[in-house]
């Protein structure tokens, strides 16, 4: 059995839905089709029924997917076994990050690694959460840094670094910026800056939503996919952007960040190490073991 088919499968499994499982895995939607009729065909067997509405998992789907992520778990640990008892040692780490994310335990986390294991190269890669889930069930991350409240995290091992909540960033120069936190009816005469909602799925929404209580329908002046540019448009004015308050460490000129006092438990956001359930090799292990002693309680 292919791996690589077997472990786009595992996605297509989870999503029952080929565009969806596509951009997880980050190739193209027909490619991921010929990888599960090639599967398919290897197996002899029906592993989904798809028709205009929905993708189903057959009988023989279901043990597949059952019995697959232990399989490719143990194909993941077999290697680093054969390669730990053949002297081959690890010499790169990669890891993903979400955007202002452990802002001051990953740099403290990667010096300290550095002077232990000085011969290991560590790769960190700003990814939103669902790319680094993908990510790592492809085998093309070690560690992931994500929000595990945004995606479905089955088959990882997690473990919480910090917990950050949504603050607005605005304009130093307005006198609003004067105040050290704000009700989410006072912004409503301002412009927003929001990320794209595929950034932050469902984000907007509750956002809006959240505004709509309040008594006003925001005004949404631009959708910024960069999150230096919508830094760069608050500090010149240009209207109130949405973030994770770990920002605040960026320290960015003519940018202040204010607490929104009656957001709700939606806004706020659980930053989890992730890995695959298999054995590490000894400096993905000793790396992880470093950015729990950094993690914020």
């Amino acid at each position: 059995m292919d791996l690589k088919k077997l472990r786009y499968f595992l996605v297509l499994a989870e999503e029952l839905h080929y565009r969806r499982a596509a951009a997880r895995l980050g190739i193209a939607q027909p490619a991921l089709s010929t990888a599960i009729t090639r599967l398919e065909d290897s197996l002899t067997v029906k592993l989904l029924e798809r028709d205009q509405r929905k993708v189903q998992l057959t009988s023989a789907g279901q043990a597949l997917a059952k019995e697959g992520a232990q399989l490719v778990a143990k194909a993941d640990a077999a290697e680093h076994l054969v390669k730990r008892a053949a002297g081959v040692r690890v010499s790169r780490i990669r890891v993903g990050f979400v955007p202002w994310s452990v802002m001051k335990i990953l740099p403290r986390s990667l010096l300290e690694f550095r002077k232990h294991w000085p011969q290991v190269k560590v790769r960190i890669d700003e990814q939103m959460s669902r790319s680094q889930v993908a990510a790592l069930r492809e085998g093309t991350l070690d560690l992931g840094i994500l929000n595990r409240n945004l995606v479905e995290t089955r088959g990882l091992e997690l473990h919480t670094l910090e917990r950050t909540h949504l603050v607005a960033a605005v304009p130093s120069h307005w006198p609003i910026s004067k105040s050290q936190q704000v009700r989410l009816k006072e912004l409503a005469t301002y412009p927003f800056l929001l990320f794209p909602n595929h950034w932050v799925p469902n984000y907007n929404a509750v956002f809006k939503d959240a505004c709509r209580q309040a008594g006003f329908s925001p005004k949404v002046a631009q959708y910024v996919g960069q999150p230096y540019t919508l830094f760069n448009l608050v500090a010149n004015g240009l209207g109130v952007g949405l973030v994770q308050d770990t920002a605040r460490h960026l320290k960015m000129d003519g940018v202040t960040f204010l607490d929104i006092s009656d957001l709700a438990k939606p806004f706020k956001s659980e930053i989890a190490l992730a890995h695959l359930k298999q054995p590490l090799s000894p400096p993905i292990a000793a790396l992880k073991e470093i950015l729990l002693q950094h993690r914020v309680d």
